[in-house]
């Protein structure tokens, strides 16, 4: 929950026009750039609330590129891994992927073995 409120707080997203007829969720969801921040909505079971229509809701947020780079500001280690990179990089030292799990909020647990 502590990056979801980093999230809608630190850095302001400009919207699509039109985007201000449209709920929050579903402006978010049909941006790429913003597929980090729906995932931490749809976690924090937040949709509903952002979708009530009574409600106005000013979205702030950064695009998973700027979300990356805040992470890699905070500790160079953090930061959004791409897995194809992560992989060849396994591959080089000899390791072969034998499990890729699903993890909450778009997580993912990677196991490679020594072949």
């Amino acid at each position: 929950m502590r990056i979801l409120v980093t999230l809608l707080l630190i850095v302001v997203c400009i919207l699509p026009t039109g985007a201000q007829d449209s709920a929050l969720p579903e402006v978010v969801a049909a941006n790429a750039d913003l597929s980090t921040l729906f995932t931490l909505i749809s976690a924090a079971n937040l949709l509903e609330t952002l979708s009530d229509p009574a409600s106005e809701f000013t979205l702030f947020a950064p695009s998973n590129a700027a979300f990356d780079a805040s992470l890699k500001t905070r500790d160079p280690r953090m930061g959004i891994r791409d897995f194809e990179a992560v992989n060849r990089l396994a591959a080089a030292v000899g390791l072969k992927l034998v499990a890729d799990v699903a993890m909450p909020a778009n997580n993912r647990t990677l196991v490679w073995w020594r072949v």
